[in-house]
């Protein structure tokens, strides 16, 4: 099939990005391209404002999904900081922060349609009182050997948060809006996709969500209007016990600030450009309130009563590379300074069986073999490189002798009977098996490590768990 042309604004002429400014993801999961012209017509879902998700993986047959190799280079979740590098017709180049990756400094790199992104201060400001300012929410040191990855990025923006919340590259938030509190708690999706309401009833659906989003909670009476600067409706909550009080009291919702991308008219025909409204931060079009239901999420927070979730580790400090994003991701599920069990892993991965496979997919809605890896561990606070080969090569796993295997450890497999290349990875389960995403014609399945052509190509195993 023939590419997409490379889609034009709106006629507005865009103002110039500098270099290293942060944005945030603004649609379920945004699919990271290797260059502007790589989608083709069949992958427009995956462009829009919102995200068609579901719509664009229907009409993927093996062969289109084939296809993505060399294509499509990774995924960020909703409400994700990238780093934008520059932007050229409607295009942004981002590093993704929260993915290490050898030889980019900045993160994971690629391109991502600009109308998926957004830079309303109003966000920032939300995400600055859930204490997520330019760096990985929830953060926590990872002990030596146990899981920073090496090279890893610096923070989103190149730098230390500003006193007000703000990350770097944005703007001055809107006064009316609450001021940080670095106590707000945070939700993180728990199963592999959830529902973003217009108000808490399950007949109004907004948007389908990725496991391990992870959103800011908010108090407030009601959620028909945006989240608009001087509105006054919500404000962030002020700590977990409250937030699952809050859901009690609302028959088991929870309400969430989430980003909004820049407005967008798609066409009808596919061969013609979209049409982005820009608008202006602070315009109420930046950040908005959702409703989700408490069954799906996992609450995390620094006064997590029981039963409302595990506690968010303090942040990080920043290691000998200048980044605290490389420590810990959000939701970190495990008091300060400790690590989740193998089993705790384990489990995680089981809840992915029967997903298909998606090169480069790192959401509950598809996800490859590395990527798998990467979204299991980052729900429970660790940070791991992105890909295969640096799991197992630069991620500071501890190395494990085959027969010590333990449930949770990733098991690698190489070319030239395991000497060479990494090119997959596992988990493994237990009892001579593993967890693994293995090819675009399957789903993640449970099998035998011995099976070919798995056997002849094991290269080696790491552990980021406690044991």
């Amino acid at each position: 099939m023939a590419p997409v042309p490379s889609p034009s604004p709106s006629p507005a002429p865009e103002a110039p990005v500098p270099a290293g400014v942060t944005r945030w993801v603004a649609v379920a999961v945004a699919t990271v391209w290797r260059a502007p012209d790589r989608p083709r017509a069949i992958d427009l879902p995956a462009l829009a404002a919102p995200a068609g998700l579901r719509q664009w993986l229907a009409v993927l047959d093996v062969e289109a999904k084939k296809d993505l190799v060399g294509r499509i280079e990774t995924q960020v979740l909703l409400g994700q900081p990238v780093t934008v590098l520059e932007e050229r017709d409607g295009w942004a180049r981002v590093a993704v922060p929260e993915q290490a990756e050898p030889g980019a400094p900045g993160g994971y790199p690629g391109w991502i349609p600009s109308w998926q992104l957004t830079a309303d201060p109003g966000w920032a400001a939300v995400l600055g009182s859930a204490g997520r300012a330019g760096t990985a929410p929830g953060a926590a040191a990872i002990p030596a050997g146990a899981g920073t990855p090496a090279g890893a990025a610096p923070p989103a923006g190149g730098g230390a948060p500003a006193a007000s919340g703000t990350l770097a590259g944005a703007t001055a938030p809107a006064a009316a809006l609450t001021p940080p509190l670095a106590t707000t708690p945070t939700v993180t999706v728990a199963s592999l996709t959830a529902w973003l309401h217009h108000r808490p009833h399950a007949q109004a659906r907004w948007m389908e969500i990725s496991f391990g989003t992870c959103l800011p909670v908010l108090d407030g009476p009601a959620a028909e209007e945006d989240l608009q600067p001087g509105g006054g409706a919500f404000r962030p909550s002020g700590d977990a016990g409250a937030a699952g009080g809050a859901a009690e009291a609302t028959g088991g919702w929870i309400a969430v600030a989430v980003p909004a991308p820049e407005r967008l008219t798609w066409p009808v025909q596919p061969d013609i450009p979209p049409v982005v409204h820009r608008s202006q931060p602070g315009d109420g079009h930046g950040v908005t309130v959702a409703w989700i239901r408490r069954a799906d999420v996992r609450i995390d927070g620094p006064e997590a009563a029981g039963g409302m979730g595990e506690g968010r580790r303090p942040q990080a400090e920043p290691d000998a590379t200048g980044s605290a994003a490389a420590h810990a991701a959000p939701g970190g599920s495990a008091p300060a300074g400790s690590l989740p069990a193998g089993s705790s892993l384990l489990a995680t991965a089981r809840t992915f069986l029967g997903l298909p496979y998606l090169w480069g997919g790192t959401s509950g809605f598809g996800v490859d073999c590395s990527g798998f890896m990467y979204l299991v561990h980052r729900f429970h606070g660790i940070l791991i490189p992105r890909d295969a080969a640096p799991q197992r090569d630069h991620g500071h796993g501890v190395p494990v002798e085959r027969e010590q295997l333990q449930p949770g450890d990733l098991v690698f497999f190489a070319h030239d009977g395991g000497k060479g290349a990494v090119h997959h990875v596992g988990m493994y389960a237990g009892g001579g098996r593993m967890i693994h995403a293995p090819s675009s014609e399957r789903v993640v399945e449970e099998i035998p490590l011995d099976r070919p052509p798995y056997a002849e190509k094991y290269a080696g195993a790491r552990r980021y768990h406690a044991g």
